[in-house]
């Protein structure tokens, strides 16, 4: 399982990061964001983070079987604070600019956005570190 979890949870945050996109547009010298989803991209995100949480708690629980060596642990810590920070601050601000540009109020793009998805961008190499220092335990 602790092999396999980084690799699932990996496959979930580029498959759905992917999956929800938007279209920005210049139209008379203003910029629209049109969510091709038709504001699902929030939806699609809150599902996302719920399933990145219980994949955590489900690696956390393989600790229990097993100690895992230095570089799974602190690779694993820096995904969780990485996950808490995404939920806490990010999130719920990237919820809003959505839900605004759905409506296409906002004019320009969300620095909160930005970093979002530099934290996904993170994490994800953190799970190929996680999954292959796993990998190197069972041998």
């Amino acid at each position: 399982m602790r092999v396999g979890i980084p690799f699932v949870w990996l496959g979930l945050l580029i498959g759905l990061s992917f999956i929800q996109n938007t279209v920005h547009a210049k139209v008379g010298g203003e910029d629209f964001i049109i969510d091709l989803m038709d504001g699902a991209g929030k939806m699609v995100f809150n599902s996302l983070n719920k399933m990145e949480i219980y994949m955590s708690i489900i690696f956390a629980l393989t600790f229990i079987f097993a100690i895992p060596r230095a570089k799974v642990f602190w690779s694993f810590l820096i995904v969780v604070i990485l996950l808490i920070v995404q939920s806490i601050r990010f999130l719920p601000n990237v919820d809003g600019y959505w839900l605004e540009s759905f409506k296409m109020i906002i004019k320009g793009k969300s620095s909160f956005e930005f970093w979002y998805y530099l934290f996904e961008f993170i994490k994800s190499i953190f799970l190929v570190m996680i999954g292959f220092f796993a990998m190197k335990e069972i041998r």
